[in-house]
């Protein structure tokens, strides 16, 4: 009875934390309509404000000095909040929601690298704001943090409601919500009532965010991806409702406790090889976004959002003819052929890696640039792919070249998966559980104890001549050039033009006798395919497939190079590919940026912000002029083909 009791309690401590960040979740989306995947960061670095204010008064904190360093903590939250809406928000208020939920992406990128920046990667002691000591209460004994968060949450949820529901600031703050145009009519500031939200918003994810770290440690990672059990609980309520938020928060923290408990149990004397039960709650969150999304029979106006930039490539691209593609081909073919011969070691290895990272994106051509499906699981492809390749190559002794492929194959079922879990979600709604199906892939199955156990990692010898960097960076070269041949090809065949039509209308493509959600499968699919053979590219580099290069961040970074380059056309995916390789290495040759801090933190800072103002500006990417150089090299070439027999003929 001890145990069940004292999981119980656990279980409600770390659900009401979720259920806290939620509720900021809902907050936002109720003033904005915006799902803010940066929430768990503002959290974190909010929390890390509050940590660095108490100081050497870390360990034995005075009740005054917690009291300021908890103000000056949620205030940082708001302000994030604030400086959101009013730097990226207000200029992204016409644009579709996943434009606006892709800005918070780049938001989380600069807020979890300047945070590695300036208060490092480590894990930190808090103390909890509601001090040291319990309450027994019959059996059952109670931590002040139990009591705190739970009453917390509980107050919060019933404020916040009645604050939506019986106040004209409430009333306006949804009236804006459903129209921002009819609201401005009205004569109500809809920028200030935006503001408001956020600010709510980002108060709430450090309120949450402080009282949690004392259980959890305070690490940038752990806090960030605390969103993803937000998220479930938010779905619970509809990114509406707080109560059912609540409910779902503190339902998901407690069932995650006594699972974790009985698994613990009923594995200890032998644990399973191909799963790592003591990650059970990325599993249990995917499990209940899955049936959150289930439950939620859809409005026309939720599932009709698309993924919004796809398009905008596609509209650059002018008509070339066959031969003048062609030779455009050969020769960046011949030019990338040439190329490592001219690079050092370093060189030629920053470039193998951005090669395998292009691959990676042009999975999300295909998935959100063709097909309008956001997801943000392509790393966890890739692991499969990877991992899968490792296997094969350890039990059968198969060459690198055969395992490419198959690793490709064996990343194909995890994305039928992906499409069928996602068929009754639309636009955020996928994206949202695309990246809890990225973080259960990485945290239950790539570091379990048959991938290598708590560290995740497989040999993937290359062998033969591909043990040559430059021979492999040859060999990378030439299977990316085949995938975008697929590509290109696969644009102008009848299955690209059915990715088109479900894109840019469901209605309408099952009008036309078109299949969306066949079609939805195939794309998630081929993507898959793609970024599995990118997995086993990427882990061939360095000869070993290694977990930490394949979790949920991975794939916002891939997303985030991936939209700075242009989702819409496949030049972009390569340069993408190469900004997220060469970037952090062409920092670390500046001297100016070593003193700063790691070139990978500053390159993640400069990143996030390039995707803000890339999704901000231009959001066909920077492809866009290489796609109308492109157009205007055809249209001289068609121009000279046909002025040579005229003045032949004089």
């Amino acid at each position: 009875m001890g145990l069940i009791i004292g999981t119980l309690v656990f279980g409600l401590a770390q659900g009401g934390a979720i259920a806290l960040l939620g509720a900021g979740i809902v907050a936002i989306h109720r003033g904005s309509r915006v799902v803010n995947l940066a929430h768990g960061a503002f959290g974190m670095f909010a929390t890390y404000v509050f940590a660095t204010v108490l100081g050497g008064n870390a360990q034995h904190p005075s009740a005054l000095s917690v009291a300021v360093a908890f103000a000056l903590g949620c205030a940082c939250g708001a302000g994030l909040g604030l400086l959101t809406d009013w730097a990226v928000m207000r200029r992204l208020a016409s644009r579709p929601a996943t434009v606006r939920m892709t800005a918070t992406l780049g938001m989380l990128y600069v807020l979890l690298s300047l945070a590695q920046l300036l208060f490092g990667a480590g894990t930190r002691s808090v103390p909890s704001v509601f001090g040291a000591g319990n309450h027994r209460i019959g059996l059952v004994v109670l931590t002040n943090d139990v009591l705190g968060i739970a009453v917390l949450a509980l107050l919060l949820s019933v404020l916040l409601g009645m604050f939506y529901q019986r106040t004209r600031i409430g009333t306006t703050i949804r009236a804006v919500a459903d129209s921002r145009q009819t609201a401005a009519l009205g004569g109500i500031r809809v920028d200030r009532v935006g503001a408001l939200s956020w600010g709510i918003g980002g108060a709430t994810a450090a309120l949450a965010g402080i009282v949690l770290a004392p259980s959890t440690g305070l690490n940038s990672y752990i806090l960030t991806l605390l969103v993803v059990q937000a998220l479930a609980a938010a779905l619970t309520g509809r990114l509406q409702h707080l109560l059912p938020t609540l409910v779902g928060g503190v339902a998901i923290g407690v069932i995650t406790a006594f699972a974790r408990e009985y698994l613990d149990q009923l594995t200890s004397a032998s644990p399973p090889a191909w799963v790592n039960v003591s990650a059970i709650q990325d599993g249990i969150a995917l499990l209940w976004m899955i049936g959150a999304v289930a439950a939620w029979r859809q409005s026309g106006r939720a599932r009709g959002v698309r993924a919004g930039m796809a398009a905008a490539g596609e509209l650059l691209r002018a008509p070339v003819d066959g031969p003048v593609r062609i030779g455009l081909v050969l020769m960046a073919l011949a030019a990338a052929a040439i190329i490592p011969l001219a690079l050092g070691a370093s060189g030629l290895y920053l470039l193998s890696i951005g090669v395998a990272y292009a691959a990676a994106i042009l999975s999300l051509v295909v998935v959100t640039g063709m097909s309008g499906q956001f997801s943000l699981a392509q790393a966890g492809f890739m692991g499969v792919g990877a991992f899968a390749a490792a296997h094969l190559a350890a039990i059968a002794s198969l060459p690198l070249v055969v395992t490419v492929p198959l690793g490709g194959l064996a990343a194909v079922p995890i994305g039928v998966l992906a499409g069928l879990i996602t068929l009754r979600a639309g636009g955020v709604l996928t994206a949202v559980v695309t990246l809890g199906l990225g973080a259960a892939l990485s945290s239950l199955f790539f570091t379990a104890g048959f991938n290598g156990g708590a560290t995740g990692s497989m040999a993937l010898h290359r062998g033969g001549a591909l043990s040559s960097p430059l021979v492999y960076c040859w060999f990378e070269i030439g299977v990316l050039a085949l995938l975008i041949a697929f590509v290109c090809a696969l644009r102008t065949r009848r299955a690209g033009r059915r990715m088109a039509a479900v894109r840019d209308s469901e209605h309408a493509a099952a009008a036309l006798g078109i299949s969306p959600a066949r079609t939805r499968l195939a794309a998630f699919a081929l993507s898959a395919f793609i970024a599995g053979v990118a997995g086993v590219l990427y882990s061939g580099v360095d000869q070993i497939a290694s977990s930490r290069t394949f979790g949920p961040f991975a794939s916002i970074g891939l997303l985030a190079a991936g939209v700075v380059g242009g989702l819409g056309s496949t030049a972009g995916a390569v340069i993408g590919g190469l900004l997220q390789a060469l970037g952090p290495g062409g920092l670390s040759s500046l001297p100016l940026i070593n003193r700063l801090g790691d070139p990978g933190d500053v390159g993640g800072v400069l990143l996030g912000i390039l995707l803000l103002v890339q999704v901000s500006l231009a959001p066909a990417g920077l492809s866009r002029p290489l796609l109308r150089a492109e157009a205007g090299v055809a249209r001289r070439l068609r121009t000279a083909v046909r002025r040579t027999p005229a003045r032949g003929s004089t």
